[in-house]
């Protein structure tokens, strides 16, 4: 769950001296840094007047990139979430062993991460689709739940094993209902992958 954006102090530097520049947002005296629970919708608000004057064409080439990119990268989390199942699956049978030592992380949790990461970040190509589409694209997918809150205790036994592979089990089915839902709209726009890849 992420934290709600403060609209009395600072992200940047924590400083509570900050001149507001409109609904929920600011500028800070101290450093500069604009911000507030404003700010997301203001720069999108920007952007779309920006987006606006483009030319159709322009928007079509601009969607299908931004598709790509997400597609790219939903490809490259799925890679690493069934790295992570294989070795999950390892995990389960007593091969292996995925433990930590002094707290680091082990080649499970480290393509987890990444995954995580690589999901989050296609979500953001994704959501400038609305802006650049003329009709309604529907992208989203529900979000799996939080994966690293098991990786936090650092256990090491089958119950703790079970929990971790189901969850990497339900990031992986995300990832791959978010890649049908990219192939489709892709496939619409008159720019079907060329890779042949079927998530399944």
């Amino acid at each position: 769950m992420q934290t709600p954006i403060s609209d009395e102090q600072c992200t940047a530097c924590e400083s509570a001296d900050l001149e507001s520049t409109g609904p929920g947002t600011y500028r800070c005296r101290s450093c500069g840094y604009d911000g507030g629970s404003g700010q997301a919708a203001k720069r999108e608000a920007e952007e779309k007047k920006v987006i606006a004057g483009w030319s159709v064409e322009r928007k079509r080439t601009e969607l299908v990139r931004e598709l790509t990119e997400a597609r790219l990268l939903l490809l490259s989390a799925l890679g690493s979430f069934e790295g992570a199942s294989e070795l999950s699956q390892l995990d389960l049978v007593g091969i292996g062993g995925q433990h930590t030592v002094d707290h680091d992380l082990n080649d499970k949790q480290k393509m987890v991460y990444r995954s995580l990461g690589e999901v989050e970040e296609a979500r953001h190509h994704l959501k400038r689709l609305r802006l650049l589409s003329d009709s309604s694209i529907t992208l989203e997918a529900s979000q799996p739940e939080d994966i690293h809150m098991e990786f936090d205790q650092f256990l090491d036994n089958i119950l703790s094993d079970l929990r971790v592979h189901r969850k990497i089990a339900e990031g992986i089915e995300h990832t791959k209902e978010l890649l049908h839902k990219v192939d489709s709209v892709l496939a619409d726009y008159g720019s079907p992958p060329e890779d042949g890849f079927d998530p399944g």
